[in-house]
């Protein structure tokens, strides 16, 4: 299956997408305003998915840091207490990971901290998602929600970027729930399972190509301040001072 035939009938095409796009798009703007190496921590690192993003980017350090071991992780904490230098870092990342913290305001204040003058936090989160304690479970956001968490917490200089409309918000819930019904039922019958999976694939492309097609075609549904409005998930990008 081609790569981006394969992306698209992915139940998480609609939030991971076109995060990945604004977030590459946040890194390479802030790319062109550096001229010295920098350092980078990334927050609920993982795998660090992100870490390829800044090839264009000279790199004095990029520390990675989660709440379990892992062959790329450089700490084991958890993001409330980051045992770092107070101005050491140049950016953070905090990619899908304040939704699964038990304070986020701490962790805000965390990344502030730690941040030099002129150095920015990227960070993400859910607007809707499904219910996954992974380890824990805890918030969901709005945009006035997250202009807050951060402007309350130490920053100034705060642009909130809503990622997905109202139909394309609606069209991933419906798509995750499509493929948790066909892992859950249909998968447990062979026969159906082997009608079921190149059909389920087909429907979820459908939904979702039909969830962005419609935020193009009705965008007052979808404006980053309008009322009634729902939206997959949110890129914060906050500054620390003026940039030197």
């Amino acid at each position: 299956m081609p790569g981006l035939v394969r992306q698209i009938v992915s139940p998480n095409y609609l939030l991971r997408h076109p995060l990945s796009v604004a977030l590459k798009q946040a890194i390479e703007e802030e790319s062109a305003q550096r001229r010295e190496p920098i350092s980078v921590l990334d927050i609920g690192c993982g795998q660090q998915p992100y870490r390829s993003m800044f090839d264009s980017i000279s790199l004095k350090h990029y520390w990675g840091v989660d709440v379990a071991t892992g062959s790329v992780v450089d700490m084991v904490c958890v993001g409330e207490h980051l045992p770092l230098e107070d101005e050491s870092m140049d950016c953070i990342l905090c990619i899908q990971v304040l939704e699964h913290v038990e304070d986020p305001g701490r962790v805000v204040g965390e990344m502030h901290r730690l941040l030099r003058d002129g150095g920015v936090a990227l960070a993400s989160t859910h607007g809707v998602m499904v219910y996954h304690p992974t380890p824990q479970d805890y918030w969901r956001w709005t945009q006035a929600g997250l202009y807050k968490l951060f402007s309350t917490n130490g920053f100034h200089q705060i642009k909130v970027i809503p990622i997905g409309g109202s139909f394309s918000a609606l069209a991933f819930l419906v798509a995750r729930y499509m493929h948790l019904f066909a892992n859950k039922v249909i998968r447990r019958n062979r026969l159906l399972a082997w009608l079921g999976s190149p059909l389920q694939d087909v429907l979820i492309g459908m939904v979702n190509l039909g969830g962005m097609a419609l935020d193009r075609l009705f965008p007052y549904f979808s404006t980053p301040d309008g009322t009634n409005t729902l939206f997959c998930d949110f890129l914060v990008i906050a500054r620390q001072g003026p940039i030197t």
